[in-house]
């Protein structure tokens, strides 16, 4: 039936990419879209890796959210710099311990 010719073709999809990028690149755009916490695009977002300790998390977002307040932004700019301060407070809250912090 038509749904399994979309399989296939998913499937063929797949092993095209993964002989171009390597079963690597496949294994991480997997975990990436199996994540509902979306806490790869956190560490993204904060510029720092899924090793990176608590303190150097805090200390990251510390330094962005002074770098990136909406106060210290021209009129014109203040909305762009709502947006990007309020998506490093989300990442600062995903990736906080005792919220939604794996591994430490």
């Amino acid at each position: 039936g038509e749904w399994w010719s979309d399989v296939q073709q998913f499937v063929f999809d797949v092993y095209q990419f993964a002989q171009h990028h390597g079963w690597y690149e496949v294994w991480k755009q997997v975990v990436e879209l199996c994540d509902p916490e979306d806490e790869q695009n956190a560490y993204k977002v904060l510029g720092v890796g899924p090793d990176a300790s608590q303190q150097e998390i805090t200390r990251r977002w510390r330094r962005l959210s002074r770098e990136n307040h909406p106060d210290k932004a021209k009129l014109e700019d203040r909305r762009a710099a709502q947006e990007k301060f309020m998506e490093i407070q989300q990442a600062y809250e995903i990736l906080s311990v005792g919220k939604h912090r794996r591994f430490s």
